[in-house]
This record gives structure tokens, sequence and C-alpha cells, in this order.
């Protein structure tokens, strides 16, 4: 995940920006680590997922929308299958 966030960093300070590497490469890799701190921490890795999601909104400009989404479609089941049913329906 940080050598992702270098490579991006180092392609916007050279002055090449590539969106296709933010959506291919830096959602699924955000999503993936929100999902596995579900597992790993329970209630204190779903609240990591409200960082993740505003820093989809500020990587991905234009596609943040699908980025969102995809996103909820993965945090809401992961929700419902870690943690009790009274904390699922909170985050969900």
């Amino acid at each position: 995940m940080i050598t992702i966030l270098i490579i991006h960093a180092w392609t916007i300070y050279r002055g090449r920006y590539f969106p296709v590497l933010t959506v291919v490469v830096l959602v699924p890799a955000i999503i993936a680590s929100v999902a596995f701190s579900f597992y790993q921490m329970g209630i204190v890795g779903a609240l990591w997922s409200f960082p993740g999601m505003i820093a989809l909104f500020f990587y991905c400009k234009g596609d943040s929308i699908f980025a969102s989404i995809y996103m909820l479609a993965v945090i809401i089941p992961s929700t419902w299958f870690t943690l009790d049913t009274s904390l699922a329906l909170r985050f969900a």
C-alpha cells in the first residue's frame, strides 16, 4: 500500500497523472486494506472505513462516486459477517 502511494505521488510530482493507476490499483488496495481491518480488528477496524471513504473521495477526482459505491459494496457485507447484528446495522 505504501509503495502504491509513493508511486502515485512520484507520478504526480513528475507532472504525469494517470487516473487508470488510481482507479485500477489504488482504489482496490484501499478497499482491501479496510476489509482486512474488519476481519482483524472488529469494531476498531470498522471505524477505519470512514477515513478510507474520505481518501477515496480525494484520490478519485471524477470517479469518486463509483469508488464509493464499490467500497460500500464491500464494506456492508464485511460488516454484516464480522460484527454483531446491532453494530452492523449502525454501519450499514
